[in-house]
């Protein structure tokens, strides 16, 4: 949506530029200007310079504004786009074992809170359990066509179900621990992890 509005900012910039540039100037004025002393081409653009020089110039910044809005959503794409082709170089197994090794941290961080921790410690737990998933998770997740066409689609079936299920126990400890239970948090994550458990794709 926001492409389309800086493609309509530039139609709209270049149809004003052009308005503009085309824009015939008073008779009057020239003769006015010349009898000034002012040489006849220089009175033509200065009498076309009075009537149109505000739409002509607002036209030349409304296209330097689409340009750089357009160049930046170009270069937010090519971004997006890096960051999914590093996420999907990660196999399967890879996926999992750092999904693994990211509970298993976290657990540990959690468990060495004290009672009394504040809430900021459990929301930052929170964060770090939100971008595993969204890295991870999503990461098998968005590989399941080229998945399926290597593997099956009974052998993706399983496999998922079991990140699924590990993703289940990830958003109780979520819930959990911004509610103040972080000891049935550690025991969600613990389900988790355990859901990654020989968690294969074959």
């Amino acid at each position: 949506m926001a492409r389309v509005d800086a493609g309509f900012l530039l139609v709209a910039g270049v149809g004003m530029a052009a308005y503009g540039a085309s824009f015939p100037a008073a008779s009057a004025a020239i003769d006015g200007l010349v009898a000034q002393g002012h040489h006849p081409q220089i009175a033509r653009l200065l009498a076309w310079g009075q009537g149109a020089w505000l739409g002509f110039a607002l036209g030349i910044a409304l296209i330097f504004f689409a340009a750089f809005l357009l160049r930046r959503f170009a270069q937010l794409e090519m971004d997006d786009e890096s960051s999914e082709s590093a996420v999907a170089t990660l196999s399967p197994e890879e996926h999992i074992l750092a999904l693994s090794a990211g509970l298993q941290t976290i657990h540990q961080d959690l468990a060495g809170l004290a009672k009394d921790a504040e809430t900021s410690d459990y929301l930052e737990i929170c964060e770090r359990m939100e971008a595993l998933k969204e890295e991870h998770v999503g990461g098998l997740v968005a590989q399941k066509d080229r998945l399926v066409a290597q593997y099956g689609l009974l052998a993706y079936a399983q496999f998922i179900s079991s990140v699924s299920a590990a993703e289940r126990n990830m958003n109780r400890a979520w819930s959990t621990l911004v509610d103040g239970y972080p000891g049935e948090a550690k025991l969600a994550l613990e389900s988790a992890s355990g859901a990654l458990q020989n968690c294969e794709l074959r």
